[in-house]
């Protein structure tokens, strides 16, 4: 029984074993497993191995120039030669420039055409600049007012009330010298009868009147060549212009310059509202450029009957 025993126990076959094959590949390894009882190659792959990269060591250089941040400030930056003194440059600046329209074209300077009294100018300039902190209301009404040195309320006034309330605070009355001028023999170079059909003068609008001013500037010998060149209107000087078909009007240059064309000085002037300081040279018709100080003389002839 135990010899039986012993033959069966060494007729017992045993499974045989499985075999691997392993092919390696570049990119993977696989390794097939044969599994005899089922007749099927199990496939096992594995992740490819990673190549290490080499270090490269960085390259030193000397570089001659320094180095430059690659910004628009670097590049822009202008290199100047060195100098065996310090100098100092005015910042660039960087901000976009505003576009100037010029009215006029670029005229060249010309000499004065008449003789000009600088401190009284500017004097002149200071008292109109004056009169725009003034709140006044345009009112060109008839009012009777006090002679010499008369004048109508302060809260009122028209474009020559500018005028005339300036050269007060120089010590000029143009309402004296004005009536004087009329009276003793001036009145018929007045445009009084072919205006206004007056027969004598009136101490009380005369002097408020544009084109009796005009005409009181040009019998003393102020009167200027009206020209388009902006160089050729100086601060303290009077500009008259045509408002309309018929609307006289009447100013006084400053010494402020326009923005937009720096070579023009401003106006002081009140065209209805009020003393205002604004860029109107050459915004309507010009009809007379003067310069009156205390110095002019009567030039023109004197003339009792038409």
């Amino acid at each position: 029984m135990g010899l039986f025993l012993t033959a069966c126990s060494s007729n017992t076959v045993k499974p045989e074993e499985t075999k691997t094959t392993t092919t390696i590949n570049k990119k993977t390894t696989t390794v097939v497993v044969r599994d005899n009882k089922s007749d099927v190659d199990v496939k096992v792959s594995t992740p490819p191995t990673k190549k290490v990269a080499k270090i490269k060591k960085p390259i030193y250089k000397n570089y001659k120039k320094k180095y430059r941040r690659n910004t628009y400030q670097a590049r822009t930056r202008k290199v100047y030669p060195k100098r065996s003194y310090q100098k100092r440059y005015a910042k660039k600046s960087y901000t976009k420039k505003r576009y100037v329209r010029r009215i006029t074209p670029n005229y060249p300077r010309r000499r004065y055409y008449a003789p000009r009294n600088r401190s009284f100018a500017k004097a002149l300039s200071n008292a109109a600049v004056a009169r725009t902190r003034h709140n006044v209301r345009y009112d060109g009404r008839y009012v009777r007012i006090a002679y010499p040195w008369g004048d109508v309320p302060a809260n009122i006034g028209v474009c020559t009330d500018v005028v005339i309330r300036s050269y007060r605070r120089l010590g000029i009355d143009l309402q004296k010298a004005v009536h004087e001028d009329m009276s003793q023999g001036g009145f018929y170079d007045y445009p009084h009868v072919k205006k206004w059909k007056l027969s004598a003068p009136d101490k009380n609008i005369d002097h408020r009147r544009v084109y009796n001013l005009q005409a009181f500037f040009r019998r003393h010998g102020a009167a200027l060549p009206i020209s388009h060149n902006p160089y050729d209107y100086k601060p303290g000087d009077l500009v008259t212009w045509m408002v309309g078909p018929s609307l006289p009007h009447i100013g006084v240059v400053v010494e402020q310059r326009s923005k937009s064309d720096p070579r023009r000085h401003l106006i002081v002037h009140n065209i209805g509202y009020g003393p205002k300081m604004e860029d109107i040279l050459f915004s309507f018709r010009i009809t007379g450029h003067y310069r009156y100080n205390k110095n002019n003389k009567l030039i023109a002839g004197r003339r009792f009957q038409k």
